[in-house]
């Protein structure tokens, strides 16, 4: 199956019990053009004390049941939370 990144960007990321954990908010993409890293917006309301936490972009399972598509992650929200926040300024940006 292959996805638009449309389809992933934003949306939102649920556990294995499919509750919601937190929101895909960004991608950190190699040279080569593979995608290394899935940033999970989690916690918060609207954005406001959201905390980013960069994931493996393999860790994000792609999701179909009855024409329904959505991201799935093996962590919990707690998890996420516990997670280091993500630093943008580390990235080594063109």
């Amino acid at each position: 199956t292959q996805w638009l990144a449309s389809n992933v960007y934003n949306q939102s990321v649920y556990d294995q019990h499919e509750q919601k954990i937190g929101d895909l908010t960004d991608l950190i993409i190699e040279k080569d053009g593979h995608i290394k890293s899935a940033i999970i917006g989690v916690g918060g309301f609207l954005g406001v004390g959201q905390k980013d936490v960069e994931i493996p972009f393999t860790d994000l399972k792609m999701m179909t049941r009855n024409g329904k598509n959505w991201l799935a992650l093996d962590r919990t929200k707690d998890q996420l939370k516990r997670a280091p926040t993500f630093d943008k300024g580390s990235l080594k940006l063109p």
